[in-house]
């Protein structure tokens, strides 16, 4: 799954050097961000999913709607890995759109419907 980088940052947690609001679901953090950058395996996805679902008090519908969201966290935790490898000057990190594919994320911020 390849994002449009605008998108993208859009849908996940930013930290920076300055201390602001950004949206209700996004806040920059003061701080060094490089200190900050979270350490991400992909082979924890499992229980980094079983956290996030924890966390973000997620329930699926049924088994075939886990595992499909499952599919989604491990793509976006790669774009999460990948994208603090590069450091661009900002982190990303898991929030509670981390199981959306990018139908739903542009659903959610398009004010459309996702199919489920």
């Amino acid at each position: 799954m390849e994002y449009n980088a605008d998108a993208f940052y859009d849908y996940y947690q930013y930290r920076e050097d300055k201390a602001e609001k950004i949206s209700e679901d996004t806040e920059i953090l003061e701080d060094n961000y490089e200190n900050e950058k979270p350490k991400y395996n992909l082979k924890d996805a499992p229980q980094l999913f079983e956290k996030f679902m924890k966390d973000y008090n997620k329930e699926y519908k049924d088994e075939y709607d886990r595992n499909r969201h499952f599919q989604n966290f491990q793509s976006n935790l790669r774009e999460i890995i990948r994208t603090n490898e590069e450091s661009r000057g900002f982190v990303v990190d898991i929030n509670m759109f981390a199981d959306l594919d990018k139908k739903e994320m542009e659903s959610f911020y398009g004010g459309g419907e996702a199919d489920n």
